[in-house]
């Protein structure tokens, strides 16, 4: 009898000793976006949130389309898969914005994040702990930065839809233009009013000047 129990008490230690691990675990994602650079950060609004039970090492997010619809591409190919488990609205008293609950069993995931107003996306791994019940991580939306993909923090931000302006927009055709113009309309000028002199003197004048006029605005441009 002594004998049975124990071995009884021996096989709850054991059973002690071995404790399971698991990885299910509430992704739960904060929103929020920046209008400009100096603003304050204010709750996002139509946000639309997927987590992937994969890794960015293997799998990307080819563009704004997938990230809206949930699609995860495996690099270098155009394979689609790992099904995604889409963000459902959740509330906490101690927050006050919309958050965006999903449930995952395994680590790392992919949480990919689309702001809809804006047009924005991005995406991160992210890593579990063991028996892990919650866990928050937030994204930041940025529409104000000039550019098609940055990193921010341990998210690949991307707006697909950004458009960068040309280096030097009609800058010679302005110069040429305003050259040629501004010297003939000199060299006619000149030769009227004070002969083969003035008509040299007022060509020559003439298209330095319009084409310096016209060096002065490509030069705005490209500043701006």
């Amino acid at each position: 009898m002594k004998r049975t129990i124990l071995y009884a008490a021996a096989a709850l230690l054991l059973g002690g000793c071995f404790k399971s691990v698991g990885y299910d675990t509430d992704v739960i994602l904060k929103s929020w976006v920046q209008t400009e650079s100096a603003a304050e950060l204010k709750p996002a609004q139509g946000v639309v949130a997927y987590a992937f039970e994969a890794d960015t090492v293997t799998w990307t997010v080819a563009s704004y389309e997938d990230a809206l619809n949930g699609v995860l591409t495996r690099k270098g190919t155009d394979e689609a898969g790992v099904s995604p488990v889409q963000g459902t609205a959740y509330r906490v008293d101690s927050v006050d914005m919309d958050l965006l609950l999903m449930r995952v069993g395994s680590t790392p995931v992919v949480v990919v994040a689309v702001d809809t107003e804006n047009r924005l996306y991005g995406y991160r791994q992210q890593d579990l702990g063991e028996n892990l019940p919650q866990l928050f991580t937030s994204v930041i939306f940025r529409p104000w930065k000039q550019m098609k993909k940055y990193v921010d923090g341990t998210w690949r931000m991307f707006n697909d839809f950004y458009v960068e302006e040309p280096d030097n927009p009609g800058g010679e055709t302005g110069g040429e233009t305003g050259g040629e113009t501004g010297g003939e309309t000199g060299g006619e000028t000149g030769g009227e009013t004070g002969g083969e002199t003035g008509g040299e003197t007022g060509g020559e004048t003439g298209g330095d000047s319009s084409g310096s006029q016209g060096s002065g605005v490509d030069n705005r441009n490209i500043r701006r």
